[in-house]
């Protein structure tokens, strides 16, 4: 995440969701931004004409007229906070995730660990979690933390101790050109499955409107039901039209 991208489409599709999935539970959720320093190489974050239109506006009223006020002035994931966009009782982790200025690969790595250990200490209390990496889960051209963009992923190791102790995780994940969206779908399903207990479950959705994205729910064996449930009537309700469910393919 970054703070430029505050309230654009992507935050719509995350925040309907974790309501969908958590407005009538007693959850409570840790959100962690994996937050990633202002990028201005390209025009990304200007996904925002989705607040001007009526197929958004008709099914989320309440929540585009929140995500308004977050993209009037300068837009940070702190106002995303401020406006209180999650009904559920949610605890926000912001401490920004880039080390690559820092000397040598031994000093980096240190910096992430420490990174990741306040992570978990601040969500400690939390029943489920999203994480919001700014591009999605590692990837094989930067699959060491000390990566000068290792900042921009959340790595396999990282999600496995987040999410130890926890009933869900949520897991942000960008969707790039190179393949077929199906295809990379089907890959993280794979990547994730194999670091869970051979008993949970792991859902993922997709989110077509603009640039599409997936969202993987990580699930622990005894909420499995409940959360595939709860799932499936968010998908059955007015913003399933934005959605696809690749769980069931």
């Amino acid at each position: 995440m970054q703070n430029r991208y505050a309230g654009d489409i992507g935050d719509f599709s995350k925040f309907s969701l974790l309501n969908g999935l958590f407005s009538q539970s007693n959850e409570k959720l840790g959100m962690v931004w994996y937050l990633y320093p202002d990028e201005q190489h390209n025009s990304d974050g200007k996904h925002i004409r989705y607040l001007d239109e009526d197929a958004f506006h008709h099914t989320e009223p309440v929540l585009c007229r929140q995500l308004k006020r977050a993209v009037t002035g300068k837009r940070s994931v702190a106002k995303l906070e401020q406006l209180q966009l999650i009904a559920a009782p949610t605890v926000y982790y912001r401490n920004v995730v880039d080390f690559h200025h820092l000397s040598g690969k031994a000093a980096r790595l240190q910096a992430r660990r420490e990174w990741l250990d306040s992570a978990i200490r601040h969500v400690n209390d939390c029943t489920c979690l999203c994480l919001d990496p700014d591009n999605g889960m590692q990837i094989p051209s930067v699959a060491c933390q000390s990566h000068r963009k290792a900042g921009k992923y959340a790595f396999f190791d990282e999600v496995f101790q987040l999410f130890q102790g926890k009933k869900a995780c949520i897991i942000y994940q960008h969707l790039n050109r190179t393949n077929a969206h199906a295809q990379q779908i089907k890959q993280r399903l794979t990547e994730i499955r194999a670091m869970l207990e051979p008993h949970d479950r792991v859902f993922a959705i997709r989110f077509q409107p603009y640039s599409p994205r997936a969202y993987f729910i990580l699930t622990r064996h005894a909420v499995s039901a409940k959360i595939e449930q709860q799932i499936n009537h968010y998908l059955a309700g007015p913003c399933g039209r934005f959605w696809d469910n690749f769980q069931q393919r």
